[in-house]
């Protein structure tokens, strides 16, 4: 084997860190630059999954003739729904938002496994909790202060869009009373119902909605304009949005959900790699298996999705007709505008697997995929300097500081393995 991946190389576990967490950071790049197009986050998964896999397979065949672990169906299964609970956060929440969540929860997820399950070795435990202290401080602070900043207008947009499909929704309650309640709570004295002007309304539900570019816009009006909707009520007119609504996650929030389920399974994804270096297999035969299995979980999804669009369709889901439009109902996959921006997506994460599979293999779970973490570094500046999602003076400031506590806790939780690693050989 060409790469020297032996237990006591930590050298090389920090570089393949190093590069997998550049590529980690940057893979969600030209995934947010597809968020104009109405793609669905399924397509977005099977393409990075067939990129992953023929990229995978010419670089392993390089070094073994690989062998077939069962455990990679079940890392690849982790892996591909985490992967697309990613892409619905990086498309909600934002790239430096969704990248800061999903690798403060790994962060936990992975102290769990290495220390807690696994018992990988420290010099010093106390030490280390400290570690994994400031690195998860660190990282919530990026996550914190990376929010987009929404202008005023953007938020009237989103108030008005959303009241207007509650007034259009059918089977709705009167709204009359819930407008009084809320300015009541609020104290404010602009009532819902004069928040859209009756027109534009009319104009909703007669489907003419959308602007000469297909995107749903509303015009400017008064009602919305200067004071009417001051930073006081703003929250408080989307809370009251999203309770009315039945549901109690904006789309902010609910991609940073997204963004903590990805981060559970996908911390979780590398734990198998334990089980398979156990039982003899190689790191490249648990990358073989790994990207089979994530194309297995590929077509097991895109199987349930077919299911589902048959079921909601009647309850006879076998009949011909039935197939036919659940087949035209299926995601279109827009080869044309997405085939080379994914393909820069999944060679990124290609390269990001193997420097994540091969840290983990030569520092272990818990420091290894902790330090690939770092991922959120990168994400950051591509958030901040790329697609300026952070605008606020004061807040670039605190997320670089809690980006110099993150790279603190990273070192410091180097130096940890390291002084390991050094008083084994003098042993």
């Amino acid at each position: 084997m060409l790469f020297p991946l032996d237990k006591g190389n930590d050298a090389f576990g920090f570089l393949a860190a190093f590069v997998g967490s550049l590529c980690y950071g940057s893979y969600g790049v030209p995934i947010k630059a597809t968020q104009s197009i109405e793609v669905h986050p399924l397509v977005l998964q099977s393409y990075k999954s067939l990129v992953v896999l023929v990229a995978s397979l010419s670089v392993v065949r390089l070094f073994e003739e690989p062998s077939w672990t069962p455990y990679g169906l079940l890392a690849g299964l982790l892996e591909v729904v985490g992967g697309t609970a990613g892409i619905v956060a990086i498309r909600k929440a934002g790239i430096a938002t969704a990248i800061g969540t999903w690798a403060s929860v790994m962060i936990v997820v992975n102290f769990v496994w290495g220390i807690l399950i696994f018992h990988e070795p420290v010099r010093s435990m106390s030490s280390t909790c400290g570690a994994f202290t400031m690195l998860g401080m660190g990282l919530i602070g990026m996550t914190k202060f990376s929010s987009p900043n929404k202008s005023g207008n953007e938020i009237k947009d989103e108030i008005e869009i959303e009241v207007i499909r509650l007034m259009k929704s059918p089977g709705k309650e009167d709204t009359s009373q819930k407008d009084e309640e809320f300015d009541r709570e609020s104290g404010n004295s602009m009532s819902v119902k004069r928040l859209i002007p009756r027109k534009r309304v009319e104009e909703y539900e007669d489907g003419d909605n959308s602007s000469e570019n297909g995107d749903t816009r509303i015009d400017e009006y008064p009602e919305l304009t200067g004071a009417s909707i001051t930073s006081n009520d703003k929250g408080e007119r989307i809370k009251w949005r999203i309770q009315h609504l039945r549901t109690n996650l904006t789309d902010r929030e609910f991609g940073i959900a997204c963004a903590m389920f990805n981060g559970i399974l996908g911390a979780s994804a590398m734990v198998p790699l334990h089980y398979t270096k156990n039982q003899g297999f190689s790191e490249f035969s648990y990358i073989f298996s790994f990207v089979i299995g994530a194309c297995i979980a590929n077509l097991l999804l895109w199987a349930v999705h077919f299911i589902f669009h048959c079921c909601c369709q009647s309850n006879n889901p076998f009949r011909l007709e039935v197939i036919k439009n659940a087949y035209k109902a299926m995601p279109h996959w827009h080869m044309q505008e997405l085939w080379f921006k994914l393909l820069v997506a999944g060679l990124l994460l290609t390269v990001g697997m193997f420097g994540s599979v091969l840290a983990i293999s030569s520092l272990g779970q818990a420091v290894g995929n902790s330090l690939i973490q770092s991922k959120i570094l990168v994400s950051g500046l591509w958030g901040i300097c790329c697609f300026q999602e952070i605008k606020d003076q004061r807040a670039i400031t605190s997320w670089f500081l809690s980006a110099t506590l993150s790279v603190v806790g990273i070192l410091w939780l180097s130096f940890e393995r390291q002084a390991v690693t050094f008083y084994e050989e003098i042993l």
